[in-house]
């Protein structure tokens, strides 16, 4: 009964009285705990997802939607951090085998895409990375075009009002198409939809690796003509699956590919017709466009596609390499430091103003704070002064904060995943206020991003999921 006094003089509470009901509230779970001898957890938010059959709220995919994201899915494809891996390796694969055709379980191709990987460890944390090629003018090319975006974001900076990129993009594409075009180019964009505009959460890799652990739930889906006619289309005769698991089963799918890739790491209990051994495989370098290519002896050119797991960076040398001959389409801001880390005392940093490409957002607002607070100060204090340093500085009190991960000392390689995604703060929520003073103290950086779309009218947050193919039917 005490539990419910507190709980409901809580809710009505002003802010600096909610401190101290926290306070009693968790002293008197601990005490329930004793008494009931049942340990309870303290201090946690729990996250749900929900399946719904039927969509609650429907958005509208026109002509001009898919235009963009078409001519956005080929300029992403600069960010996708294993395509200057690709072009290295090929460069290194032509200068140690020529133009002949090496057998696939030939372990010296994996130690050639081990050495071209391992130079560029940096691009996976920041795909801004700035280098000099000197020996490979398509590597050159493409650091290039990330350097212009890099400072097409500098020179934006000032700006208070969103700023298009839409002229900017579409020069770039049109004047770098023989780099970035693919015939089988295919993505998943991820996306909001706010009342006039689209909200770019991310693009990443299409070809069904995302969707196929959702659309395996709905029969009504996978049984109907034209997503079988799709998943002809986009795979077609040429694409040979892996179909390993690697202590991952979110993406356990029916088969997209009539025939299957047989590592020497397969389980072979379950032979199949169309099993393709890799040893009757063979690389060959491509001198049209400088890229090496895997083959079968009787096939002739094949792609491998894998749908086992999103992490390519924890499966096996081999998997790696294979799956690294099929760069895919990458636009995470995440993974972009266009930040100017100097050294000054106030809170702010930097900031990035709203990037748009027509009616689309591609970056939110977002900027870089620095810890200047005290953390050892009474808590209503400290709330007081977070509170109304940050509303001096213009920030609201709901955001998201990420990782600043291009940070000195930041250990980027021994980091979840899972800690790297966007955290919602509400600063009107006692836990999710000390969470965000426990994370800027830990980090002494960090990234606060707006909320965006905000649909105030809406029960949660939707976020859509489109899966565009520029694949033409064979």
């Amino acid at each position: 009964k005490q539990l419910e006094i507190y709980l409901k003089d809580f809710s009505a509470a002003e802010w600096e009285e909610r401190f101290q009901l926290i306070h009693r509230i968790d002293h008197t779970i601990k005490e329930l705990s004793v008494e009931i001898g049942k340990e309870f957890v303290h201090e946690i938010l729990l996250y749900e997802d929900t399946i719904y059959r039927g969509m609650k709220k429907t958005v509208e995919i026109n002509e001009q939607f898919l235009e963009n994201i078409s001519q956005l899915q080929k300029y992403a494809r600069i960010f996708d951090q294993s395509y200057p891996v690709l072009l290295r390796f090929s460069q290194m694969f032509h200068e140690k085998f020529g133009d002949e055709a090496v057998r696939a379980d030939n372990l010296d191709v994996y130690q050639v895409f081990v050495k071209a990987g391992s130079d560029m460890t940096e691009v996976w944390k920041d795909t801004l990375t700035e280098r000099q090629e000197n020996n490979n003018d398509n590597m050159q090319r493409i650091y290039e075009m990330k350097k212009r975006f890099k400072e097409f974001i500098y020179t934006s900076k000032g700006n208070c009002t969103p700023v298009s990129i839409k002229e900017f993009i579409d020069r770039e594409v049109a004047e770098n198409e023989d780099l970035i075009s693919e015939e089988d180019n295919s993505s998943t964009v991820f996306f909001q939809k706010g009342q006039e505009n689209y909200v770019i959460n991310k693009i990443y890799n299409g070809k069904q690796i995302f969707f196929s652990r959702f659309v395996k739930l709905f029969d009504e889906v996978m049984d109907s003509s034209e997503y079988q006619a799709y998943i002809d289309r986009v795979f077609g005769d040429k694409v040979i699956e892996i179909t390993e698991c690697f202590g991952f089963n979110a993406n356990v799918h029916v088969p997209v590919s009539r025939k299957r890739l047989v590592l020497p790491l397969t389980d072979r209990n379950d032979p199949q017709p169309g099993d393709i051994e890799l040893a009757d495989c063979y690389f060959r370098y491509n001198s049209e466009d400088g890229r090496v290519r895997l083959y079968h002896d009787t096939l002739e050119e094949i792609k491998v596609v894998y749908l086992g797991s999103l992490a390519y960076y924890l499966l096996p040398t081999i998997m790696k390499t294979i799956m690294g001959l099929c760069p895919s389409t990458r636009f995470d801001a995440a993974y972009m430091n266009f930040w100017r880390n100097e050294d000054n005392e106030g809170l702010i940093v930097d900031r990035v103003p709203e990037i748009v490409y027509d009616n689309m957002v591609l970056i939110r607002k977002q900027c870089l704070i620095r810890n200047i607070f005290d953390m050892n100060q009474p808590v209503t204090e400290l709330y007081r002064e977070v509170v109304s340093e940050l509303h001096r500085q213009g920030l609201p009190n709901r955001f998201f904060i990420k990782a600043y991960m291009n940070k000195p000392g930041f250990e980027y390689l021994n980091m979840g995943r899972t800690q790297l995604k966007p955290q919602y703060i509400d600063l009107g929520n006692i836990l999710l206020f000390k969470e965000f003073c426990a994370k800027l103290e830990k980090e002494e950086q960090l990234i606060i991003e707006e909320i965006m779309p905000y649909n105030e009218e809406d029960d949660y947050i939707h976020e859509y999921q489109v899966e565009y193919s520029t694949i033409k039917q064979a």
